[in-house]
C-alpha cells in the first residue's frame, strides 16, 4: 500500500509537475500516523521538457568533489541506475536524465524495502543497500550495478519479482513507466485493491461511497486488526459523519468489522461518538 502510494505520487510528479525525482531512496519516504507514505526529499530534483524526448541534462558527477564522507551534495548513487555515470568524471558526452531514471531507483526501493521486511529483518540480519558501494563515486557505480544480477529474488511476493525486474532493466528505454506499475496487477487485485480503494473513498461521489461500503462488507475476510482499526474504521466514520444518509450503508459494515474484532472495546475508541449520529440516522 505503502509503495503504491509512492508510485502514484512519482506519476504526478512526471506526468503533471514535469520534474524528475532522481533522490529516491528510504530515506526520502515520510510515513504519517495514519500510515499514509509520502514522497519528500526533492533537493535534487529537475525539470524536464515535455515531449517524445522527455530528458534533462545532468549536473551531477561531472567532477569529482571534495566533500566529507557521508555527506552527499549529489544524488545517492546506490539507488541510481547506469545512465547516471555513464562516462565517469568529465564525460565525452552530455548524460541525460529522464522519467525512467526515477523508475529504477524505484525498483531497488522495492527490492530494498522487502528484502529486509522478508529475508534479513527475521534472520535478525542488518540492513544492507543492494548496490554494494562504500563511497559515493561514479568511477564504483558501473561495477556495483553487477551485483543485481546475482541476487535471488525468489523471496519476494506473487506477481513482484516480474514488476521489479521490468524496472531494474539496464538500458532506459526497457523500463516500464510509472503509469504500468500503478496499473500492474500486483496493485490491482487482492486486499491492495481493497485498501486502496477505501483510501480513495472520501474523494468518489455519494453514489460511489454507498456502493464502496456495501461491497466492502464481503471484502474483509484477510484483512489484519491493525488495518481494520487504523484505515477502514476510521475512514468509513469519516465519508459518514460528512453524509448522514451513508450511515444506512455503514451500519452493517461495524457490525461485520466489530464481529472480525471480538473486542467491542477496540472499536469503540475507533468509532467514539459517530456511531451514535448512525443510530440517530435509522430511528
Amino acid at each position: 500500500r505503502g509503495l503504491a502510494q509512492v508510485v502514484e505520487g512519482l506519476q504526478v510528479l512526471h506526468t503533471v509537475h514535469r520534474r524528475l525525482h532522481l533522490s529516491l531512496n528510504p530515506a526520502a519516504l515520510m510515513i504519517t500516523p495514519t500510515g499514509q507514505w509520502k514522497l519528500c526529499s526533492l533537493g535534487f530534483s529537475l525539470c524536464f521538457q515535455p515531449g517524445e524526448s522527455a530528458r534533462v541534462a545532468s549536473p551531477y558527477y561531472l567532477k569529482s568533489l571534495n566533500v566529507p564522507r557521508g555527506v552527499n551534495i549529489e544524488p545517492d548513487l546506490r539507488y541510481c541506475g547506469p545512465e547516471a555515470t555513464i562516462g565517469g568524471y568529465d564525460p565525452p558526452n552530455i548524460r541525460y536524465l529522464l522519467p525512467a531514471s526515477d523508475i529504477f531507483s524505484l525498483g531497488l526501493l522495492f527490492l530494498e524495502l522487502y528484502r529486509f521486511n522478508l529475508k534479513l529483518l527475521p534472520e535478525r540480519r542488518p540492513h544492507m543497500c543492494i548496490l554494494p558501494m562504500s563511497q559515493n563515486s561514479p568511477l564504483d557505480h558501473p561495477n556495483s550495478l553487477d551485483a543485481l544480477s546475482t541476487i535471488d529474488l525468489n523471496f519476494l511476493p506473487n506477481g513482484l519479482m516480474s514488476l521489479i525486474q521490468s524496472m531494474l532493466v539496464l538500458p532506459t528505454h526497457l523500463r516500464i513507466t510509472s503509469g504500468d506499475i500503478c496499473n500492474h496487477v500486483f496493485f490491482a487485485t487482492g486486499n491492495l485493491a481493497v485498501l486502496r480503494a477505501v483510501d480513495s473513498l472520501p474523494s468518489r461521489d455519494v453514489s460511489t461511497q454507498g456502493s464502496q461500503l456495501v461491497t466492502l462488507n464481503t471484502q474483509l475476510d484477510d484483512f489484519p486488526t491493525r488495518l481494520l482499526l487504523g484505515t477502514v474504521l476510521p475512514t468509513v466514520c469519516q465519508v459518514t459523519s460528512q453524509n448522514a444518509a451513508l450511515w444506512t450503508y455503514a451500519l452493517p459494515l461495524h457490525q461485520t468489522i466489530c464481529a472480525k474484532l471480538g473486542d467491542t472495546y477496540k472499536w469503540r475508541n475507533v468509532v467514539q461518538d459517530s456511531f451514535e449520529q448512525g443510530l440517530g440516522v435509522i430511528n
